[in-house]
């Protein structure tokens, strides 16, 4: 059968070229032979990553693949990215941003058009659609970006803030870049100071703070 091919975590996606070229819709005369085998971690065989096809009327012959090797997000990275794009792109000055899409368009874990919602196909909310309202709750429905705090080189923390126009009261954005990312904000004026860590957005009040913006630093830098 040919050579193995090992790839980590992969999923068998009988897509929509595979509806032609595969052992199973060859006509008499027609040929297919496999020459490369994918298998998951468990060195299952779990499709052809590469086969040969001669066909009987026509000349010559077709190598190719119809084999989708994919893995994409989990609803719970799915939901933390969409609030870090939302506010990263509003802070660079764009002004509507859409998401794609509503809701799922099936159910089937290897096909990304059935993933992308932020509602499941039976219309469920996903993490994503909590971590999108949870935002909104926050920062209003048109927030306005103020300005960019912490570390004047700190790539690894993100401390973005804006101002809700249903009330005018600003709310500070931070979160890190990393699993493994620690910080601390805090202002002396007021007291406050709390520590964070990992990816996850969180919606300080600024209000809750008095006097100058809170300083953001690393942990262990």
């Amino acid at each position: 059968m040919g050579k193995e091919l090992k790839a980590k975590g992969v999923t068998q996606n009988l897509g929509y070229a595979s509806r032609y070229m595969n052992s199973q819709n060859l006509q008499k005369g027609d040929a297919y032979l496999p020459l490369i085998n994918a298998v998951d971690d468990s060195s299952n065989i779990i499709g052809d990553a590469m086969s040969l096809y001669t066909f009987h009327d026509w000349k010559g012959a077709i190598i190719g693949s119809t084999l989708s090797i994919g893995g994409g997000y989990s609803e719970a990275q799915q939901a933390n990215l969409i609030p870090r794009v939302y506010l990263s792109y509003l802070a660079t000055g764009i002004k509507r941003i859409f998401i794609y899409d509503l809701h799922s368009d099936g159910e089937r874990v290897d096909e990304a058009e059935d993933n992308f919602g932020i509602l499941r196909y039976n219309l469920q909310p996903k993490p994503a659609y909590d971590a999108y309202k949870k935002m909104t709750q926050a920062l209003g429905t048109a927030p306005i970006f103020i300005q960019r705090i912490g570390p004047p080189v700190n790539n690894k923390i993100w401390a973005l803030v804006f101002k809700r126009s249903e009330d005018q009261k600003q709310v500070l954005t931070v979160w890190g870049t990393d699993s493994n990312v620690e910080y601390t904000v805090s202002n002396k004026e007021s007291g406050y100071n709390q520590s964070f860590s990992g990816v996850e957005v969180n919606f300080i009040p600024l209000t809750d703070i008095t006097g100058k913006y809170p300083m953001v630093t690393p942990n262990h830098e």
